[in-house]
């Protein structure tokens, strides 16, 4: 379940670089009194300009205060938030100073990491929650490729988004850690493994950009059990190079490195122009920093960037061009979210245990949930629809049909009373939906008939698909004991009609008819027509069958037959009268 815990702009923290050289330089910028304020003066023809941000700090500042504004957003990925904080600026103005530091003087990371398991502990000693787990991963981004600095075997990773729009890396190594003496262990190897080069600006250049991720994880032992989850960001970034300053011309393996960052750099900068624009589509996937980045710009993290700034005058151009990103940045606003999941096991009426998993996604057993869809419902028992106008039966009231169609069938051979008819009628409405009539003419019915009533309960358990698999077999299985065994023919082919729908099931009574003819060879008809059989002479036909037609309910016969024996049954009359007056 993701909380919002409201709208935050990206905040920007600027940092001036000391000079380097021994020979006293003039500014080239201002820093006005409230720290809000840095303005540069072009070194010809002197114009000054002027941007404001959260912080801005002067080349006397000391890492302790560099720290102070962005610590809260440590505190916040403690509570559960999502929080990065990335160094920007050209190279050699001091971003990995910065992030790193010395071991004298930490930097960003190691101050962010001692204070974050500081906060841990200091939960666990109030007992509010009864587990803690953090662990940390490090990669690099060089050329476009993901490369893990903890596990080298893990080269050229893949960037994948969940289903709640988080960013993930499978296959990323994690280390979970419980004191900075283990952190240290693990952040030295992975600094020792990332990719640097001298050029004429920095003699430790960075040549990737390198990313921190720790993650938090916190259970609460109580009725019901509740996990949060947050990421911590701590980003590196390679800066911007001039090949001409830079002296990489030349080296092809630099030029490739520099044409990858700057190509990743300008792609953060065209996302940043897109959010300011409210445009519809933020080309997030152009860049694979960019695709890093996407929940920290426009997204569900709180951010913060630490602009390195040089003051020597001919890097005028590179502070110009990263106080103008730092001014698009400040202006993208995020609505930050806590990720408090739902219980870590909810039974599900299949008996079945559902994980819970932290950041906000959840896992169940060949199933995946969303965070919004954390509600868990019984499942609802879904019976195939009958095989009449789409009405769903209950199965008791199936078998009490069945049961009151099996107590009717030894009376209809002579003809339901009316009764019967009625109960027939109340049947026919409680099973098919239709009208009910019970002042209806009665319709007679032999019990060989075929009748669309009589269905088996499990064949409400069966999707059309299956009943239509089941109908042909039985078709065919009728049609091999057609020749054979004609009762055995005739029930499989009303188990086939009892499966196939209306519109099909004509077919099958027509073919259902004509066996009876051929066991029995008695043409039916309607009231108004007299019953022929086999025998010449009428009056035994009229005592030998009854003269109500023997019609199944749903069975239509063909329109030409009636017309026929209609026909039959005028000639039949017209002999019958002319006998009686002679």
């Amino acid at each position: 379940m993701l909380k919002s815990s409201g709208k935050h702009s990206v905040e920007v923290v600027v940092r001036v670089r000391p000079q380097q050289s021994d020979v006293p330089l003039a500014p080239t910028y201002t820093i006005s009194d409230d720290t809000r304020t840095i303005a540069i003066r072009q070194p010809q023809p002197g114009k000054e300009m002027s941007y404001k941000f959260n912080t801005v700090f002067g080349p006397e500042a000391q890492q302790e205060d560099i720290y102070a504004p962005v610590s809260g957003f440590v505190e916040a990925a403690v509570k559960g938030e999502n929080a990065t904080i990335f160094a920007y600026g050209s190279t050699g103005s001091g971003k990995t100073h910065t992030m790193q530091g010395t071991p004298d003087n930490p930097g960003v990371i190691l101050r962010s990491v001692k204070t974050l398991l500081a906060l841990v502990e200091r939960q666990k000693i109030e007992g509010k929650w009864t587990e803690h787990k953090v662990s940390v991963a490090y990669f690099e981004l060089y050329k476009e490729k993901v490369n893990d600095l903890i596990d080298q075997k893990n080269r050229d990773l893949p960037i994948r988004e969940t289903r709640n729009g988080s960013i993930t890396i499978p296959g990323l190594a994690k280390i979970p850690i419980t004191t900075m003496a283990q952190f240290q262990v693990v952040l030295e190897d992975a600094l020792s493994k990332r990719q640097v080069a001298a050029t004429n600006l920095n003699s430790q250049s960075s040549r990737s950009h390198a990313i921190l991720l720790v993650e938090v994880t916190k259970v609460l032992a109580e009725n019901p059990v509740i996990c949060v989850g947050s990421k911590l960001h701590l980003i590196d970034l390679a800066g911007s190079e001039d090949n001409r300053k830079t002296g990489n011309r030349g080296d092809s393996e630099r030029i490739s490195e520099s044409a990858a960052i700057n190509t990743s750099l300008f792609t953060l900068s065209k996302v940043l122009d897109a959010i300011n624009k409210k445009q519809q589509r933020i080309p997030y996937r152009d860049s694979k920093l960019t695709r890093l980045l996407q929940d920290s710009l426009g997204g569900g993290a709180r951010s913060c960037v630490v602009v390195c700034v040089d003051p020597k005058p001919e890097s005028f151009g590179e502070t110009h061009n990263s106080l103008k990103f730092a001014s698009k940045a400040k202006e993208v606003v995020n609505v930050s979210v806590s990720r408090v999941t739902a219980p870590v096991a909810v039974q599900r009426s299949s008996g079945k245990a559902r994980t819970q998993l932290p950041f906000g996604r959840a896992r169940l057993p060949n199933t995946a949930v969303r965070p919004s869809k954390l509600v868990v419902r019984p499942k609802k028992q879904v019976l195939a629809p009958p095989l009449e106008r789409g009405v769903n039966v209950d199965v008791k009231v199936l078998s009490q049909i069945e049961q009151n169609l099996a107590a009717l069938s030894s009376n209809m051979r002579d003809g339901p009373d009316a009764a019967t008819e009625a109960r027939l009628a109340r049947l026919e409405k409680a099973f098919l939906g239709g009208p009910a009539s019970p002042a209806a003419a009665p319709t007679p019915v032999p019990a060989s008939t075929p009748s669309s009533l009589t269905i088996p309960p499990k064949i409400l358990d069966m999707t059309p698909a299956t009943k239509l698999k089941v109908a042909k077999a039985k078709i065919m299985e009728a049609k091999a004991y057609e020749k054979i065994d004609t009762d055995t023919a005739i029930k499989c082919y009303e188990e086939a009609a009892g499966l196939l729908p209306k519109a099909t099931q004509l077919k099958v009574h027509q073919k259902i008819e004509a066996l009876l003819r051929e066991k029995n060879p008695v043409m039916v008809c309607d009231e108004s027509m007299i019953v022929i059989s086999d025998d010449d002479d009428p009056e035994s036909a009229k005592s030998a069958m009854p003269r109500r037609p023997l019609q199944s309910v749903n069975q239509q016969r063909p329109r030409g037959q009636t017309t026929k024996l209609r026909q039959i049954s005028v000639k039949r009359k017209a002999a019958d009268s002319d006998s009686d007056s002679d």
